[in-house]
């Protein structure tokens, strides 16, 4: 049988602009304003139609002759010019260990079940994603000497959409690989890594692939090749499945084959950073790898990683951590037991309550991580004080307040996330890269700006939120075929001058995105009133499995229908991070009503 072969053919870049063809396969141009701005002037209706990819417009959307008038811009060309002196300064000048402090040959491996960087990379379905995405990028800013591990999924997470009676549907459109910046993972000698782990299912055989993310490099393992038949193929299919095995798999795959991968690049990493414990596998694999790395026993390999692996935390729900039976897991750990001497039984027991072998108990991956490591932390205050009380129980000999679990407050890259307007605003009044000063520093520079541009600054991004937000709407009616008058009515919503609320979170029962609606009338009169007029946008996803979910969703949207209050209560369809910014930078108030203290964030 002939195997036919995809080939994605790319106009010539002429060499005048010929950076380019680097920039947009590098994912740094994603938060650095400059970058952004000079690929949004080379065609701003065609950037919009390619959903903020460059690839997308620069592969499909420009025609040759646009590209040859590029070059003749003498403005663009040194627009392109001055991005380029940013990028050889902040991506191509990599500073060694020694040079911010750390000692010689300091690594760091960064494991996460998910990366939100940008939204043309959909790897990722909320917070815990938006913050991976957002520590690979201050790794950078800083030269931190940090790679990523992770899973390429080809159908990522879903995009939502709603009937038209407000309820969520999901669809799985599959990623194409020739619209991402991503490029395989090949040895030194040039050869393409793959990397096989035995499994119930049979050898589960992934192949890496490399993103740029400024100077730090993400690694993603796939398991979509032809040579795996269909059930190990999609492992890697979506983000966070429901079917238990899968989900086994894909976090076997993650911890055990991430390590198996910086092996075979000849990395071994001074420090793992597990991001939840769905990474947890990491241990397992790493105390096989130091034994044989140092030829220690298996005491002296566990203190090794109590004292290098970081372990974070991020949820109070208990549908969080996952939980497997003994069944399941043991076939994937009894290989180690000729590497560590010990039962099968033995293993097991460092992922049980009390670290204590249950036959007919669970498998717990938020133990399993705790047993390897010494530096444990939530994401607030309050979040450390509420894990310490909910994992007593490993630690039942100790008093509550000397239960080690820490908290560092969760913090977001400021650049990715922040206005045009503010970023030119701080520029002259802070320093260029205020993004890279003291808190106090920022803090006293922004006092010293006068409120007269603040407030300008507050207004431009307001209107561009509210422009923004008639797209979309018009977008959601014209996809289920709504008439003409009212494409022009959602298609003039909000009011530039009102005071602008917005709420976008996972829907939820505990985050209780339907509490403002518990006195509708009053609410009415809020939204309504002429003199001191407030207007609201949500937006969100639900579980697909979750039904009270979906249900808080359609309760929104039945009340936006409402005709006194449809013209300044919204809801957007299929949150993602282009939404998400548009919302920050553009809101006057960010709603959250969870209840306490089930949101790890603290709020």
């Amino acid at each position: 049988m002939k195997i036919f072969k995809s080939f994605q053919v790319y106009p010539s870049i002429p060499e005048k602009v010929s950076f380019f063809g680097t920039l947009i396969n590098n994912l740094w141009w994603s938060w650095r304003l400059e970058a952004i701005d000079v690929l949004r002037r080379v065609a701003p209706e065609k950037w919009r139609e390619a959903r903020q990819n460059p690839l997308i417009m620069f592969s499909d959307l420009l025609s040759q002759d646009e590209l040859e008038g590029l070059a003749a811009n003498e403005s663009l060309v040194k627009q392109l010019g001055e991005v380029r002196e940013l990028f050889e300064q902040e991506v191509l000048n990599k500073k060694l260990p020694e040079d911010i402090g750390l000692p010689p040959e300091s690594s760091i491996a960064y494991f996460s079940m998910e990366y939100g960087i940008h939204e043309s990379l959909p790897i990722f379905s909320g917070g815990l994603g938006i913050l991976s995405g957002d520590h690979l990028k201050a790794a950078s800013d800083f030269s931190l000497p940090l790679v990523g591990i992770g899973l390429f999924y080809r159908y990522g997470y879903f995009k939502q959409f709603l009937t038209n009676d407000g309820w969520q549907m999901e669809e799985y459109p599959e990623t194409d690989i020739f619209y991402l910046p991503i490029k395989r993972v090949r040895d030194k000698d040039g050869n393409k890594i793959y990397i096989e782990i035995p499994s119930p299912m049979g050898i589960i055989k992934a192949r890496a692939w490399q993103i740029d993310v400024g100077r730090i490099e993400l690694f993603l393992l796939d398991t979509n090749l032809r040579d795996n038949p269909p059930e190990i193929r999609d492992i890697t299919s979506r983000l966070y499945v429901g079917e238990p095995h899968i989900r086994l798999a894909q976090e076997i795959l993650l911890g055990v084959g991430g390590m198996k991968l910086l092996e075979k690049l000849g990395r071994f990493p001074t420090v793992c950073h597990l991001n939840e414990g769905h990474c947890s596998f990491v241990c397992i694999e790493r105390l096989a790898q130091v034994m044989r790395h140092f030829n220690l026993n298996l005491n002296e390999a566990m203190e090794f990683l109590a004292r290098t692996n970081v372990f974070t935390t991020h949820t109070l729900v208990a549908a969080g951590y996952d939980q497997f039976s003994v069944d399941m897991i043991k076939p994937y750990l009894e290989s180690y037991t000729q590497i560590f001497k010990v039962p099968v039984e033995e293993i097991i027991s460092w992922g049980q309550k009390g670290w204590r072998y249950d036959p007919g108990g669970k498998f717990c991956m938020f133990i399993f991580g705790l047993r390897f490591t010494q530096f444990w932390n939530g994401v607030s205050k309050l979040h450390g004080l509420v894990a310490r009380k909910m994992w007593h129980h490993v630690w039942p000999e100790r008093p509550l307040e000397e239960v080690p679990i820490k908290y560092v407050t969760n913090g977001v890259h400021v650049t990715s996330w922040i206005s045009i307007e503010n970023h030119l605003l701080f520029e002259r009044h802070i320093s260029p890269k205020w993004y890279l000063e003291s808190e106090e520093t920022i803090r006293d520079g922004i006092d010293k700006i006068y409120e007269e541009e603040l407030w300008r600054a507050r207004e431009l991004s307001r209107a561009r939120l509210i422009r923004f937000c008639r797209y979309m709407m018009t977008k959601q009616y014209a996809r289920r075929n709504a008439p003409k008058h009212i494409l022009d009515e959602v298609g003039s919503v909000f009011d530039v001058d009102a005071l602008t609320i917005g709420f976008a979170r996972r829907f939820t029962a505990y985050k209780r995105a339907n509490l403002l609606l518990k006195d509708k009338e009053r609410l009415k009169k809020i939204i309504t009133s002429k003199e001191h007029p407030v207007q609201f946008v949500f937006a969100g996803k639900a579980h697909p499995k979750d039904e009270e979910g979906k249900r808080l969703i359609r309760e929104i949207v039945e009340f936006a229908r409402d005709s006194e209050v449809r013209h300044r209560f919204i809801f957007l369809e299929n949150y993602d991070i282009n939404i998400a910014r548009h919302l920050v930078q553009g809101v006057d108030v960010w709603l959250n009503t969870p209840r306490r203290p089930f949101e790890a964030c603290g709020t």
